[in-house]
């Protein structure tokens, strides 16, 4: 095995906005003449690995002082002149294709753009359905350690867990199974009703299929049914505007507008 392996692993999602600041620390006066300085995420992990979710969301100059470190070897913190070694490995992840980054050619993720050369492409969840059971099952798992809650799914809450599209794929299953344990509270198994996942399971769905059933208690108004579907895909995507607005056929945009209208936002937003 690696010499790194038994080194620290720092998971940073900078889908969260984690500034460079937070990343390659700082160097900074308080007045007095006296510099503090702070380590970053990156120093913090040593020799170990850290790995980067969402990449190509950071600002563009933050991702260009990351290519630099990679390229060098070493990074100036904010408010310092020293440079700074960085023996730590680095995985980058991120939320678009090699394709799309290569078709945008940088200009707004300078840093894939230019690491191209070695690119590891996973397939979206809803593309190995095989793999939903026993993700499912270690999340449920993991959960049941922390809150020491013994819980299990039923046969028809699987097959919801299945037929799911997973537009955001293992953090949005991750989140369909904390919040089953939620709403369970002491029933056992977990129903379908618990995943809150928006749909109906579709019998004799495939797996991955994309079917989708909505839910009314009476016909529903056009408006009414807009509004749903809209809720039904924010929830889906985890709020990722631009996903929504590719399976809507439409720009951001005019997502943006039908995104403010009150029926979207629900009662009391």
């Amino acid at each position: 095995m690696s010499a790194r392996s038994n080194g620290r692993f720092v998971s940073v999602d900078c889908e969260a906005g984690p500034t460079a600041e937070d990343l390659l620390g700082e160097m900074r006066s308080d007045g007095s003449g006296r510099v503090h300085r702070s380590e970053g995420l990156i120093a913090s992990a040593d020799t170990g690995t850290v790995y980067l979710g969402g990449v190509d969301r950071l600002p563009p100059d933050t991702q260009i002082k990351l290519l630099r470190m990679i390229e060098t070897g070493s990074y100036r913190p904010p408010g310092s002149n020293a440079l700074v070694a960085c023996p730590a490995r680095l995985v980058l992840g991120a939320s678009r294709t090699a394709g799309e980054i290569a078709a945008d050619k940088g200009r707004t993720s300078p840093l894939l753009f230019g690491l191209l050369s070695f690119v590891i492409s996973i397939p979206a969840l809803r593309d190995r359905p095989d793999d939903i059971r026993p993700l499912a099952e270690a999340f449920l798992s993991d959960r049941n350690f922390q809150r020491n809650t013994p819980k299990s799914f039923s046969a028809e809450a699987m097959r919801a867990l299945q037929t799911h599209r997973w537009p955001g794929n293992l953090r949005e299953l991750s989140n369909a199974v904390e919040r089953a344990i939620i709403m369970s509270a002491g029933e056992e198994p977990i129903g379908p009703d618990h995943l809150g996942l928006g749909t109906a399971a579709v019998p004799g769905a495939r797996p991955g299929s994309g079917e989708v059933a909505l839910r009314f208690d009476a016909p529903p108004t056009l408006e009414a049914l807009r509004a749903t579907y809209l809720r039904l895909l924010v929830d889906r995507t985890g709020g990722n505007r631009r996903e929504i607005a590719a399976i809507l056929g439409i720009s951001e945009r005019t997502l943006y507008r039908l995104l403010a209208d009150p029926k979207v936002q629900g009662p009391g937003k």
